[in-house]
């Protein structure tokens, strides 16, 4: 590997390092694609305004639990998406998401 090859990937890898977690709300616009989604095929948190809290409580890396109560059908797995992902990308711990059995999880 060359100087030239080493310094390049070192820059690649530096820019995969996110500098600082953006607003969860904004990113989701941006970034989240919803292809089982009857209403939307993009986030749009117009269509769930009552997730806006939750998500943005799960996302300042301060709140440890999150209860949410909703009634059927209304942006529950929506907020997991988003979530998972979110952290994924920003988040700085250890994560495990567990499937209700077998079938689901496969």
């Amino acid at each position: 590997m060359t100087t030239t090859d080493f310094n390049r990937l070192i820059e690649s890898a530096l820019l995969g390092i996110p500098q600082k977690a953006p607003d969860v709300i904004d990113w989701a616009h941006g970034n989240v694609v919803l292809p089982g989604s009857a209403r939307s095929r993009h986030f749009n948190i117009d269509i769930s305004p009552w997730i806006r809290e939750p998500l943005m409580r799960a996302a300042d890396m301060e709140t440890r639990k999150i209860d949410l109560r909703k009634p059927v059908q209304s942006g529950g797995s929506v907020f997991g998406e988003i979530m998972i992902l979110y952290w994924i990308m920003f988040g700085n711990k250890f994560m495990q998401y567990n499937w209700s059995n077998d079938k689901r999880a496969r």
